[in-house]
């Protein structure tokens, strides 16, 4: 069975459609997952780091 053009082009952007918006929400969920997740682990990463390197100053003094 054969579609005409019309029906193709239709078809063709439904599918983009679809795909495109498959890929935004697994966009957005990457951005949550950075945004609740690396962001706030780096931030106690940095305070854990600050606080050994004072300790280790004050070792030396």
């Amino acid at each position: 069975m054969e579609c005409n053009l019309p029906d193709r082009i239709i078809k063709e952007v439904t599918f983009f459609a679809k795909k495109h918006s498959v890929m935004k929400v697994v966009l957005d969920t990457l951005v949550l997952l950075i945004r609740d997740s690396f962001i706030p682990a780096f931030a106690v990463l940095e305070k854990t780091l600050k606080e050994k390197l004072e300790e280790a100053e004050s070792d030396w003094a």
